[in-house]
């Protein structure tokens, strides 16, 4: 039933669309496209082998990519995103759920899982596409950064009790960020290393116990041999995760953001690269497949610099590779980094007053 047929204490209620904020109606029309919600689509089909033909009817795609859409734009728990979508018309509206049942926290936790990586990703580059068409942006200028973010990581099996060790580690940590600069670095880098020594021997212990249920699950039976099997298939995959654990706590994920202009974000992945350098190429080809061509501009910060990278920018039709030299630097390249590029700045600017590359790489941040 359409929200706007329902009556409510004798009064018509109004129109959604009326009262939802101008931004949030320019999402509403963007996901409007039959793109974005048959390849969502295509997923929820896959979640079980029959779901076509067999079964109740499930949460419809549409409804699906607006509720995870609205729960990131608005940074919600799946918890809130159940109560504040079922308390407000406009959000119903928005979520196309009116008057009917609002999916609950779990099944959106469901969804919200079988919407993975390789998805989203579809999803990112159809709302480039859409952007490209709507002159929202050109693809004409281009920037990529590179940032640590926290690995969501988690142990979900209970080898041993450690929470005392942990917890003293803890309170290591915490006395000694209250310290500053290279103090506090040095005060919490032994606690660190213990947590690591205790998360290695959780995963050690977690991968005997599996070891050792292997060699006695052969003589099992029935029920029992499948729930071992499933138990053994789980410690495996924890064990995994504990490994990444210990390879992430110096590090944690490595995110590469990259963008074009009009503040959008053309590509967002999770890179193993130790170094930033190396993905400058890869980003500019990426920004090139979607556009059609290379960016007239490419903006980064010291990391991203090599001799190698410049060069090859420039041998891909890129005129103003902004790319700040880390380290030393000759009189030459200090007056090649202070030349002046034209049309690089907003419409407000001067005639003549044109803007450095330090300068350029800070408008395009």
């Amino acid at each position: 039933m359409d929200l706007s047929q329902v009556v409510l204490f004798g009064l018509v209620l109004p129109e959604p669309e009326k009262l939802m904020e101008p931004w949030l109606l320019r999402v509403d029309k963007a996901l409007e496209d039959d793109e974005l919600v048959d390849a969502v689509m295509v997923v929820l089909r896959r979640r079980w082998r029959q779901s076509i033909r067999r079964g109740r009817a499930g949460t419809p795609a549409e409804v699906a990519l607006r509720m995870l859409a609205h729960k990131h734009l608005r940074d919600w728990s799946y918890d809130e995103l159940e109560r504040e979508v079922s308390g407000s018309l406009v959000y119903r509206r928005f979520c196309r759920i009116d008057a009917t049942k609002v999916p609950d926290a779990k099944t959106m936790v469901r969804l919200g899982q079988l919407v993975d990586g390789p998805v989203l990703r579809q999803l990112l580059q159809r709302l480039v596409t859409m952007a490209a068409t709507a002159g929202v942006t050109r693809g004409r200028k281009m920037r990529v950064d590179i940032t640590v973010v926290e690995a969501g990581v988690h142990l979900g099996f209970k080898v041993r009790n450690v929470r005392r060790s942990v917890s003293r580690r803890m309170r290591e940590i915490a006395q000694g960020l209250r310290r500053r600069g290279d103090r506090a670095k040095r005060a919490i880098r032994r606690p660190y290393r213990r947590l690591l020594l205790i998360t290695g021997r959780l995963v050690r212990q977690a991968q005997r116990a599996a070891e050792q249920a292997r060699q006695q699950h052969y003589a099992m039976r029935g029920h029992r041999r499948r729930h071992v099997d499933k138990l053994i298939g789980l410690i495996g995959t924890m064990a995994s995760h504990g490994r990444q654990v210990v390879r992430q706590t110096e590090f944690g994920a490595v995110v590469r953001v990259q963008e074009a202009e009009g503040a959008i974000v053309t590509d967002i992945a999770v890179d193993d690269a130790r170094a930033d350098a190396p993905l400058l190429v890869p980003s500019v080809e990426h920004h090139q497949k979607l556009f059609g061509h290379v960016p007239g501009t490419v903006a980064t910060d010291r990391g991203f610099y090599s001799g190698r990278g410049e060069r090859l920018l420039g041998e891909r039709g890129v005129k103003h590779p902004v790319l700040p030299k880390a380290g030393h630097r000759t009189q030459d390249r200090i007056a090649y980094e202070r030349q002046r590029y034209p049309n690089l700045l907003p419409a407000t600017t001067g005639a003549g007053d044109y803007p450095s590359t330090k300068t350029i790489a800070r408008i395009l941040h």
